[in-house]
C-alpha cells in the first residue's frame, strides 16, 4: 500500500500482511544487561513496555549484543516486568550469534496483548547487553 500524499508514517508489509501509512515503527530497547535467571523487559521511550490491550505487536527485526558465539539470546513474553520476578514464560524469539560482534537479524514474532517483552540468554554467564534493540509494530488484534 503506498504512502498518499501528505500522510505521515509508513507503508510496508512483512511476510505478506500489509500495515498502513498510520504504523509507527517501536523501537524496543534492553536498558540493561540480561542473562538467564536476571530476565529484564524491554523498554518504550525509557519506561517498561506491556502490549497494548486489544494489540499485538510484531517484531520483525533485531540488533543483539551478545559476546559469546555459543549462546542464545531469548526474547519472549513475560505476565509481570522483570522488577516483579517475572520470567518469560513463553519463548517468541530464539537469536544465534555466528560471531563475537553486534548483530542485525531479521526475525518474526508475535506477541500477545498484556504481555511483557522480555529477554534472556541461555547462560548465567553471557549477557545481551545493554542496548540491543526489537523493532516491530503494534496492530489492531
Amino acid at each position: 500500500m503506498a504512502k498518499q500524499p501528505g500522510e505521515k508514517g509508513y507503508a510496508f508489509s512483512i511476510n505478506g500482511v500489509n500495515f498502513d501509512s498510520h504504523t509507527k515503527i517501536k523501537s524496543l530497547t534492553l536498558d540493561g544487561d540480561a542473562k538467564d535467571n536476571t530476565p529484564l523487559t524491554l523498554h518504550d521511550a525509557g519506561a517498561d513496555y506491556q502490549v497494548p490491550t486489544g494489540k499485538v505487536f510484531i517484531a520483525y527485526q533485531a540488533m543483539i549484543y551478545i559476546y559469546n558465539a555459543s549462546e542464545m539470546g531469548r526474547i519472549g513474553e513475560a505476565v509481570a516486568k522483570d522488577g516483579d520476578g517475572a520470567g518469560i514464560t513463553k519463548e517468541v524469539l530464539k537469536l544465534a550469534n555466528g560471531t563475537n560482534l553486534p548483530f542485525m537479524t531479521s526475525c518474526i514474532g508475535v506477541f500477545t496483548a498484556g504481555k511483557f517483552i522480555t529477554a534472556e540468554t541461555t547462560s548465567t554467564s553471557v549477557v545481551m547487553k545493554s542496548g540491543s534493540i526489537l523493532y516491530g509494530v503494534e496492530v489492531d488484534a
